[in-house]
């Protein structure tokens, strides 16, 4: 699953008609609306303001709730063209709103889809995109001399370290992917001689950027 992480624009003008294009994430449907009420503000001399979005709480390709509006174009030459786009690249909680200015020549149905594509495909190349993943946050607490192999444990499976606090013993949570997350546990009792120093397991969404771990879920 792709997730937009920064905002993108385009526009593109095709017979003196002018079509303006958003991306964004969303947080809720209720933020999608919230933001395509904006852009209607924004241009509020403009006829249309067409919109398609793919949202799913849990950052889930199961559920999820897919929306296309054409805003009083054509049936199909707008919303749906759009969101053919953001299935295509497997988007989650992302949406895209094309405004139009009217410049006075009819496109035709296969010219109205060809520009509003055009215009969200800018847009989507000018906004950033993370590969999320899904697997598992593990917090453990072991004891100084264990540290170090519990290190390799999760460099080991591909995992990433979420936190680490030093006290009387130390404390580490970290996110290891679902294909590696049955592995990891079993390599860690064997090393641990059975030792419970996992003390919590949880389901988690995430990227990694920079070398840093950025938790969605």
């Amino acid at each position: 699953m792709n997730y937009c992480i920064k905002e993108g624009n385009g526009e593109l003008v095709e017979k003196k008609s002018r079509f303006i294009a958003y991306v964004t994430k969303i947080d809720s449907e209720e933020d999608a609306l919230e933001k395509v009420n904006a852009i209607r503000k924004k241009y509020f001399d403009a006829k249309h303001h067409c919109f398609s979005y793919i949202y799913h709480p849990e950052f889930s390709d199961k559920g999820q709730t897919l929306k296309a509006s054409d805003d009083g174009e054509p049936q199909g030459t707008a919303g749906r063209p759009m969101l053919d786009l953001l299935l295509g690249m497997n988007a989650v909680n992302t949406m895209i709103v094309v405004t139009r200015y009217f410049g006075g020549t009819l496109l035709g149905t296969g010219g109205l889809v060809r520009a509003y594509q055009g215009a969200a495909k800018e847009a989507l190349e000018n906004a950033e995109f993370v590969t999320l993943q899904g697997g598992y946050e593990f917090k453990a607490e072991l004891d100084y001399s264990g540290y170090s192999t519990f290190k390799k444990l999760i460099e080991g499976c591909q995992g990433q370290i979420i936190a680490t606090e030093y006290g009387q013993n130390v404390e580490m949570s970290a996110a290891i992917d679902t294909e590696h997350a049955l592995d990891f546990e079993r390599k860690v009792r064997e090393a641990y001689a059975g030792a419970e120093i996992i003390k919590e397991k949880k389901a988690l969404v995430y990227y990694v950027q920079s070398d840093k771990i950025y938790k969605l879920t």
